[in-house]
């Protein structure tokens, strides 16, 4: 069965679920479509049920432009097809061309994948995923301390970050759905523990950055988020303004150093993330005809790693300019990990 621009059928869900039981166990269903917030951006990321998967799949990139991942709960194959796959029919000289015909978020769901771009603009207007991610794997530095950052509620998200050598390294996301502050630490810690073995010393190897509301009590719960976090990290919180930690990432996304852009993405680590760079992190179309002044962005599944990541971004920066020793770490800092292991970073 082929659905040929399912994303923007009426009844694609009733077709999807009618179609089940007629292919039975050995048909097979192909869906072609461009990206836009339909049922069909719920097939290509397997959350037709409602809910995300617990583990993201293993991405592939097979050629440049080309992104390829099987799902584990709805079994599809999903291959993502950018222009950049084509560089003898899209030129730089044609893509200037083509993005100054159209109108943005057009330009966004029909050339870069963006998915959520129809209902307001983008946060990060200035990313690019040809230039801020990396397909390849991106290793930390054994000689810097891991920066996590933490955003709370009933989506809690945890990136895991490193500041090498004044460019900011996305490593890995943590995101998880309805887990409690007590249940999603347990999380976090494990995973980091199978993940990041050498820096074993949670409170002096990580820098630890959360929402400044975490460390206030609520009347249904006498401890805090910051609490329940603060038994096992050092934490601090990031900046309160909106702007200033907007703007704490704008600044990286623009800028160079030694060729390389200020924040680079592991793609295959941060694709929540990566999601909302590409669109899904935008501000309600309304905000900007009514109120720009007040403008803050939607709440989604993709806004909480990124206030993460603007906790960790902010928080660091206001702490990291103090010091006079930018190449190792922050002062005071002890590392507890194995520090006669070499240096294997991608960017020193």
């Amino acid at each position: 069965m082929l659905c040929d621009e399912m994303a923007f059928w009426d009844k694609a869900q009733e077709t999807y679920s009618a179609a089940m039981p007629t292919l039975g166990v050995r048909g097979a269903m192909t869906c072609i479509s461009s990206a836009a917030p339909s049922f069909f951006h719920d097939v290509v990321f397997d959350c037709v049920d409602g809910n995300m998967p617990e583990k993201e799949p293993k991405h592939f990139f097979p050629t440049d432009g080309v992104e390829v991942w099987r799902n584990s709960k709805n079994g599809f194959v999903i291959i993502q097809l950018h222009y950049t796959a084509d560089k003898e029919k899209y030129s730089d000289e044609v893509i200037k061309q083509k993005k100054g015909s159209m109108p943005y978020h057009q330009w966004m769901q029909e050339y870069e994948i963006s998915w959520e771009t129809k209902v307001g603009k983008p946060v990060f207007p200035d990313w690019s995923k040809r230039t801020h991610g990396s397909s390849d794997e991106i290793f930390p530095d054994l000689g810097l301390p891991l920066i996590l950052s933490i955003d709370q509620g009933l989506r809690p998200a945890a990136l895991v970050s490193q500041y090498q050598d004044g460019i900011w390294i996305c490593l890995k996301e943590y995101v998880a759905e309805n887990m409690g502050a007590e249940r999603f630490s347990e999380y976090v810690i494990g995973e980091l523990r199978k993940d990041y073995r050498d820096w074993r010393n949670l409170k002096e190897d990580f820098l630890t950055f959360i929402d400044p509301t975490a460390f206030n009590r609520r009347d249904v719960d006498e401890r805090t988020y910051a609490m329940v976090f603060g038994k096992y990290f050092k934490v601090q919180g990031g900046a309160n303004g909106w702007e200033e930690r907007r703007r704490s990432v704008e600044i990286l996304l623009t800028s160079m150093k030694h060729g390389v852009p200020g924040i680079m993405v592991n793609i295959g680590n941060c694709p929540t993330l990566v999601r909302g760079f590409d669109g899904a992190y935008h501000y309600p179309e309304r905000y900007f005809e009514r109120e720009p002044d007040k403008i803050r962005p939607e709440k989604n599944f993709e806004s909480n790693i990124h206030d993460a990541l603007q906790y960790g971004v902010s928080g660091f920066m206001r702490v990291y300019n103090k010091t006079s020793r930018p190449n190792i770490g922050l002062p005071g800092f002890k590392f507890g990990g194995d520090t006669n292991g070499t240096r294997n970073s991608r960017y020193r």
